[in-house]
């Protein structure tokens, strides 16, 4: 059981290591270009294996918040992968499906995530990871309740998926990076050094958004 933990537990930072290095490359590489697409795709799959090993980790050691981050972040991964699948499959409604689908669980997961906040509350007043657990659960509540939301009523704008592509990988980097502050900035308070990543991404990434809403001259997306 040990050599299967420590094997999983390389897996599992080998990969986290690899998407937190070619993340920044895929996102200044020129959009829609061969680069941005490859090293998008390498993110992606790293992503998918920071997930899998995190799993069982949990399960040999138990550590809730290796389990809840290997989660939001592929989940942000997987949201920001599919919105350019579903652009260019042959059955984008088949693919909206399966993705409405996936987000709905996530929202039960989210909301579990939220009660878990909570739950700490109780235990200890200003828990630190009551604050992480809260702050998660209200960013992945957004994401999967929007892609419920649209499967509904789907959005008007021509390129809201470019717009969910670049929220949704740029928002599981952040994911990896917080991962990574948690593990190595131990000078910092722990709910910072859990959510600084947060702090300072969640603006960027709305600025970032609202500057190629105006490049592209589409329908200003309502605030979601």
């Amino acid at each position: 059981m040990e050599t299967l933990y420590q094997t999983l537990r390389m897996l599992h930072i080998g990969a986290g290591m690899t998407a937190f290095f070619v993340a920044p490359v895929a996102l200044l590489a020129r959009k829609g270009g061969k680069a941005h697409a490859a090293w998008g795709n390498v993110f992606f799959r790293a992503m998918v294996a920071v997930a899998a090993s995190a799993v069982p980790l949990t399960f040999i050691n138990p550590n809730v918040f290796l389990f809840l981050v290997a989660v939001f972040s592929f989940h942000l991964s997987w949201s920001g992968y599919r919105a350019v699948v579903r652009r260019r499959t042959a059955d984008p409604a088949r693919a909206a499906k399966v993705d409405r689908l996936v987000a709905a669980a996530m929202m039960l997961f989210y909301l579990a995530l939220a009660g878990w906040g909570v739950h700490l509350f109780t235990l200890r007043p200003h828990h630190p990871f009551g604050y992480v657990s809260l702050a998660f659960a209200g960013i992945g509540l957004r994401f999967s309740g929007l892609e419920v939301y649209r499967y509904f009523k789907p959005s008007g704008d021509r390129m809201v998926w470019w717009y969910d592509h670049m929220q949704g990988m740029a928002g599981s980097y952040i994911a990896a990076v917080s991962a990574f502050s948690a593990v190595n900035f131990v000078f910092l308070p722990d709910v910072l050094r859990w959510l600084w990543p947060t702090l300072i991404g969640a603006p960027l990434l709305a600025y970032w958004k609202r500057h190629y809403q105006r490049k592209f001259r589409g329908p200003v997306a309502r605030p979601a």
